[in-house]
């Protein structure tokens, strides 16, 4: 049997962004959920447990950088990777996102091969940066 694609959550308000990256990384193979704005956001990553999150900064509802700073402090997403998209390509940018809790930054427009890449770098890197679960036992307490 077969492991399942890995989960991708795509966040931009923009359909036509929305499209072209899942359609981008669903012909890689990858499953895809969508949200348009910070809160759908927010409840998507928190219900749907993706193995990672192509977030883009300027959303409404809330922004992206606030969506990554509460998907960090949040214990069910805090190990999740967050890529990060904006059309803001200045370093000031890039740096406030991975500051927010963003593992990797990318400048919109960017090339389907270039995204590919970062995610599957991302999800390599996070199967060694999960926790492995420890059992404690005391008397008749797990």
């Amino acid at each position: 049997m077969e492991p399942e694609a890995p989960l991708v959550l795509v966040v931009d308000d923009m359909p036509d962004g929305q499209e072209l990256l899942a359609e981008t990384l669903q012909g890689a193979g990858f499953r895809v959920a969508l949200a348009g704005d910070g809160r759908a956001a927010l409840e998507q990553a928190f219900a749907l447990d993706p193995s990672l999150i192509v977030l883009d900064l300027s959303l409404p509802e809330v922004d992206g950088w606030e969506v990554a700073r509460q998907l960090k402090r949040d214990d069910r997403t805090l190990h999740t990777p967050i890529l990060a998209l904006s059309a803001f390509a200045l370093p000031i940018h890039r740096d406030r996102a991975l500051s927010a809790g963003a593992a990797s930054f990318l400048s919109k427009p960017c090339a389907p091969a270039e995204l590919l890449v970062e995610v599957q770098r991302l999800l390599d890197n996070a199967d060694d940066d999960r926790p492995t679960p420890v059992q404690v036992s005391a008397k008749e307490l797990r």
